[in-house]
């Protein structure tokens, strides 16, 4: 019965750690702690930090942007304006040589050089002139001011060009002024239908 006794009061190899054990425990509960109040703060003046530096690249940004906005808006023109100096330098040539013995065909050519280099300088910054004469009427490009009885082109083609258009790439600045061309045969004609009254502005329904 002594025996019993004293084998109950002998501790197990499995329940005892050693001191390599111990240390190790500690090392677990320790890291399983919350970080300090000084790293709380570092860490919370580091991303105040960068928040702060973000805000201010942002706003240099936001200046930057306006500044070139505003330089564009006030100097875009810039380089148009440069290649129509050459034709002002050549109007001021031809003014001074003008006088009341000057040949008009002379005058005729100057102005017929004049009227070219402008059309070619405006061309190489994209301006165009819309085609009419001959072409179907497109209400995207032309703007009718009447009809005309002809037999030379057909109906609801442009007949004869009133005002000249024009577009700057493919955006029109300004729809030509024209004149569609009628048959004149004096049949009366079936009640046109609406996609025929877009392309024609002058079919009128009974």
């Amino acid at each position: 019965m002594a025996q019993e006794q004293q084998q109950e009061t002998v501790p197990q190899p499995s329940e005892t750690k050693g001191p390599h054990e111990t240390q190790e425990a500690e090392t677990d509960v320790h890291e399983e702690l919350p970080p300090s109040g000084n790293s709380l703060q570092e860490r919370f003046d580091v991303l105040q930090d960068q928040h702060m530096r973000l805000a201010a690249d942002f706003e240099n940004f936001r200046k930057r942007v306006l500044q070139e906005r505003e330089a564009l808006l006030k100097y875009g023109a810039e380089n148009t304006i440069q290649s129509l100096l050459p034709i002002l330098d050549n109007l001021e040539r031809a003014s001074s040589s003008l006088s009341e013995g000057s040949d008009p065909a002379m005058l005729y050519k100057s102005f017929e050089l004049l009227s070219k280099q402008l059309m070619d300088t405006l061309a190489s910054q994209g301006l165009k002139k819309i085609e009419t004469v001959g072409q179907p009427f497109d209400p995207n490009f032309h703007e009718a001011t009447g009809q005309m009885e002809t037999d030379e082109y057909p109906e609801n083609t442009v007949a004869l060009e009133v005002q000249p258009g024009f577009q700057l790439h493919d955006r029109v600045l300004r729809p030509a002024l024209v004149m569609v061309a009628s048959s004149g045969s004096g049949e009366e004609n079936p009640a046109p239908s609406e996609a025929d009254s877009r392309e024609n502005p002058f079919a009128q329904s009974e």
